[in-house]
């Protein structure tokens, strides 16, 4: 294949990144798969981060680096990576963070594996500024729980995702109107319009967990922009089955005065999911233990040890394996 048509095309939007940048380019340039150009935006930084990105530019063809004179916001550098993008694919990542060597090949694997997938996303694993786990995360895997759960929660990392760019670009890319919550807005579009999407267990992403990001900065706005997008999600996913205060109760799992009529709802709406199909099923258990411990982590005293025999219950399997992997394994 040509190397002016890439299949992947890898966009990143940077602005004042410099502690961290050269470090999340290198775990591209790191990757087995190697059809691949790297768009970056850079959005107007007053740092080294744009000389980072040239000198990366100088030393590999692969490289794009685009300008922009202004301050845009990472909504608009999104889709103006996504115009320029020439790879049939796109991957997404932060600025911050980093991609395990072998991501984009086991991401490609599936996609040839299912040429149908609109989206193939992937877990991963939280790091603090200096590169310490301090947290796991993950997705639903399969997409009946995809579909189930996106009301409840955003079912993609989006420094994980690979997704068709024409499908995308149909779709009219990320919604201006949201500076924070763009992806999740972008999935929902994506899941109503009848695309297939599928995750990976696979940790092959490392989200840098910062004080100083955007979402945590505007927390409220954060909030805000998910609890709208959720509502509209849960009146085309679940219909006349919730009321209007009930669409507003499924964010219920984040605030712990909350959490006792959300669980009693969950219940509820978990028999909408085909109780017959195994693989459903376990997915679906798997989703409620991971909920569980996000919980766990807002929690202190009783409340979080309830969450956690909660979480074992829902899926002791799951569990154990994940406090492996989080307090005693030295792996990703």
């Amino acid at each position: 294949m040509e190397s002016s048509s890439p299949l992947l095309s890898v966009l990143m939007t940077v602005f004042n990144a410099e502690k961290y940048l050269s470090a999340s380019l290198q775990s591209i340039c790191q990757q087995t798969f190697k059809d691949w150009e790297f768009l970056i935006i850079d959005d107007a930084s007053t740092d080294q981060s744009r000389r980072i990105a040239q000198e990366y530019a100088h030393r590999d063809q692969r490289f794009r680096l685009i300008t922009n004179e202004h301050n845009q916001g990472q909504t608009i550098c999104l889709n103006q990576g996504l115009r320029e993008a020439r790879g049939r694919w796109i991957a997404r990542q932060d600025a911050d963070d980093l991609s395990l060597p072998t991501r984009f090949e086991e991401q490609m694997k599936v996609i040839e594996e299912y040429p149908h997938l609109a989206l193939v996303g992937t877990s991963g694993v939280m790091i603090n500024e200096r590169d310490e786990l301090v947290g796991l995360l993950d997705v639903p895997l399969r997409q009946e729980v995809i579909v189930w759960s996106m009301a409840l929660a955003n079912p993609f990392l989006h420094t994980s995702v690979c997704f068709q760019t024409n499908i995308i670009r149909f779709l009219g890319g990320y919604d201006p109107q949201y500076r924070i919550a763009q992806d999740y807005d972008l999935w929902a579009r994506l899941i109503a319009a009848g695309y297939d999407t599928k995750n990976l267990p696979n940790r092959l992403v490392c989200y840098r967990h910062l004080d100083s990001s955007l979402s945590k900065k505007n927390k409220e706005q954060a909030l805000e922009e998910i609890t709208t997008i959720s509502a509209r999600v849960a009146r085309e996913t679940f219909g006349d089955h919730l009321s209007e205060s009930q669409r507003l109760l499924l964010q219920g799992w984040r605030f712990s005065g909350q959490r006792g009529a959300f669980w009693k709802l969950y219940q509820k709406l978990s028999l909408l999911l085909p109780q017959e199909n195994i693989l459903v099923q376990r997915d679906h258990a798997r989703f409620t233990a991971m909920l569980h411990l996000n919980s766990a982590g807002n929690s202190t005293g009783m409340a979080l040890l309830k969450e956690l025999v909660a979480a074992f219950m829902a899926d002791g399997a799951f569990f154990i394996c994940w406090i492996w992997q989080r307090y005693f394994s030295r792996n990703f």
